[in-house]
This record gives structure tokens, sequence and C-alpha cells, in this order.
């Protein structure tokens, strides 16, 4: 009886995957205008956001433009943060344990949600995913409502918490990814 009853776990556990990595697949190339909500426990401060994802698998790039502007691409196993009001390129490894980097890694196909997370559907459009992998990550939540995702909410270890709200999606191949510089920008690699 137990044999069957895990069986029958793994192959739930399965489908749901497999639902998930086809939603997912969607977006691995995507232009996503979003809202994003960061709650810092520590310094009991929420922050709000405002920018554009792109996705061009298994690369991305996140344009913030409110309330300041900033660019943070990931290509090539590289992270470049480029700050305009500083004049400022930052280049670090991709391995960083960044919250949202974790999650876009995801989106943008470089990780299989299935090798990651423990996944348990909630109604009909709720995916609760537990790490399997990332420690710093407690749960993340996605809520999907005609088959597009519109929010995630991903709360770390440390009880800080981050809410993404999808405002729109564009599904195009059309994704550019450079960076535009300008000559005199200041470059520190870390």
């Amino acid at each position: 009886m137990k044999k069957i009853f895990f069986l029958l776990l793994f192959i739930f556990s399965f489908s749901l995957a497999s639902q998930l990595d086809n939603l997912l697949q969607k977006y691995y190339y995507s232009k996503i205008y979003f809202t994003q909500k960061t709650y810092i426990k520590d310094l009991d401060e929420t922050q709000e956001f405002k920018g554009i994802i792109y996705i061009k698998k298994p690369d991305f790039r996140v344009d913030y433009i409110s309330p300041y502007r900033q660019t943070i691409l990931v290509k090539n196993n590289k992270i470049y943060i480029y700050n305009p009001e500083e004049n400022q390129l930052i280049i670090t490894s991709a391995r960083q344990d960044l919250l949202i980097l974790n999650i876009l890694n995801i989106l943008s196909g470089k990780e299989k949600i299935n090798r990651l997370f423990r996944i348990e559907k909630k109604k009909n459009n709720r995916f609760i995913l537990f790490p399997e992998k990332y420690n710093n990550i407690k749960e993340i939540k996605l809520l999907t409502e005609n088959g597009l995702i519109k929010k995630i909410n991903i709360e770390d270890k440390n009880k800080n918490q981050v809410e993404i709200f999808i405002n729109n999606t564009i599904f195009t191949k059309d994704i550019e990814l450079n960076l535009k510089l300008p000559e005199n920008i200041n470059i520190i690699n870390y």
C-alpha cells in the first residue's frame, strides 16, 4: 500500500512540474512589465520598484525604471549591474545568491523547476514551490490567471519578501539584451 501511495505521489508531483514547466516555457522569449514590492524585515521597510524584464533564453535583463534607474543583465554566466546615475558598471559572477536572480533563472529556462522545488498546487491558479536547492528561499507562490503568471511571491528564510505583480507580458523573439553604455563608464570587476 505504501509503495502505491509513493508512486501516486511521485506521478502527481511530476505532473505538477510538467504543468509548471509548460507555463514557464511561454516566457522564454518575453518582455514583462512589472511592479515589485520588496519587504526587508530587518529594516521593517517596504520598497516599490517598477520595470521591465527581457528574457531571451537562457539570458535575461531587468531594467528598473522607478524610483531610480538600474539595469541588471545576466548573460554568459556573468552579472552586469549598470547604474547610469553613478556612471558605473559592476561585473560579477552569476553565482551570486540574489533572490530575484534565482527566480529569473527559472523563468528564463536556465534552471529546471522539478530539480529545484517540490511543487504543490492550491486551487486551480496557485502553485507553491518549496526549495530543494536554494537554501535562502523559504517558498515561492505563483498566481496564474488564464494560463499566464500574474503574481510571484517569494519569502526567504529571514522573512524578507518580494512580490512581483505582472502588469503586462509581450511574447516575442525580438528581444535585445545588450547594454548601451557610455564611453567613459567606470567598470568594476567584483
